[in-house]
């Protein structure tokens, strides 16, 4: 039988916050920027009435470069002409869906060549195998038997993988960034037909003055909001901190990355950053083996909801010993399956 526990928020009391924010925008219009006019931005400093805070102001676009692969390029490997382009720019596909055809007329029939001559091959080999086998046959003339056969199958082996290369499905699910090629337009081997972009998960990345990186901690919250997306805001998962600066401005890159399920945040947009720090914030812990992962690497966990279970998707935080932090996707008091969880499915009834 499963086993369920129930969460509750870990205990911690609240401190004073420290908060490292935006004052102001930088100059530049509400389109996407280059590297050089996100480092333009500008640095203020100011005080209110909890005490000091160090401020400054970032505008930049979203980053779609990440450790983890959430840009492809789309090629067909072979020369030929395009027969279909089936999905359009901002199009979500998922994946192993169809992208593009090529006109495989002739590279069916070179397989179907393949293939009989395979089969001729094979039924040769059948027959002068009986007559090796009674002594009949020499040995130099099984053997060329056998190279003809090793041959036919290379050469139907080959023409199948181009029958393959003649389309393009996509290797994970994700939304169509730009469509380069139309149908009816020739192709040669290696040229970008669609790029493909993984957002479900988004990296932001802000250039920091070098008096101000000291003050950047991987443990801060990051609070996102951006003009193209009204009245949201969303959270950073996790900062990393470059250490190399650029020579021409003094400023550091710093990259924090944001779950983006819904799929709100779109590559190219400008957005605001605020970084506040805080001793020590109440969050929801849960056991690490309940977390799982789907088929494209999104985390979920199996919650008990009238009695049935039902697929959760979350966003996590740190790592404590066999705990994990949850930031998003579950709330106090949620109840969730930490124990034979490889018997259900969505749907499935729970008893506790």
């Amino acid at each position: 039988m499963p086993r369920l526990n129930k969460l509750l928020f870990q205990d911690g009391k609240k401190r004073k916050k420290e908060h490292v924010g935006i004052t102001g925008i930088a100059d530049a219009p509400m389109r996407m920027l280059n590297r050089q006019s996100a480092e333009r931005s500008t640095a203020n400093k100011g005080q209110d009435g909890e005490g000091r805070k160090k401020q400054w102001s970032i505008s930049t676009p979203l980053d779609r470069n990440s450790r983890r692969k959430r840009k492809y390029v789309a090629q067909l490997l072979v020369a030929g002409t395009i027969k279909s382009m089936n999905a359009d720019e901002g199009q979500f596909v998922q994946r192993g869906a169809l992208l593009a055809s090529m006109d495989e007329s002739s590279a069916i029939s070179a397989l179907n060549a393949a293939e009989a001559s395979l089969e001729q091959a094979k039924d040769a080999y059948n027959r002068m195998d009986m007559l090796y086998k009674n002594a009949s046959l020499p040995d130099i003339k099984m053997t060329e038997i056998k190279t003809k056969l090793k041959q036919a199958q290379a050469t139907y082996d080959i023409a199948k993988k181009n029958c393959k290369d003649f389309r393009i499905a996509s290797p994970f699910s994700g939304v169509i960034g730009k469509k380069i090629l139309s149908a009816g337009e020739t192709s040669v081997p290696g040229q970008p037909v669609y790029t493909l972009l993984n957002i479900d998960e988004v990296r932001i990345k802000i250039a920091v003055p070098e008096t101000e990186i000291s003050d950047i901690d991987p443990s801060m919250v990051a609070t996102i909001s951006s003009e193209a997306v009204k009245d949201m805001t969303f959270k950073g998962s996790r900062i990393e901190k470059g250490v190399e600066a650029d020579p021409m401005s003094h400023t550091y890159d710093v990259y924090i990355t944001v779950e983006n399920g819904d799929h709100n945040i779109l590559p190219g947009m400008i957005c605001t950053v605020i970084l506040s720090k805080e001793s020590d914030i109440p969050q929801i812990l849960i056991p690490v083996t309940a977390v799982h992962e789907d088929n494209d690497e999104r985390k979920f966990v199996w919650t008990a909801k009238n009695g049935k279970a039902e697929r959760t998707y979350i966003s996590t935080g740190e790592v404590s010993g066999n705990k994990i932090a949850i930031t998003k996707g579950l709330d106090e008091g949620d109840i969730i399956v930490t124990d034979g969880y490889q018997k259900i499915s969505n749907g499935s009834k729970i008893i506790y």
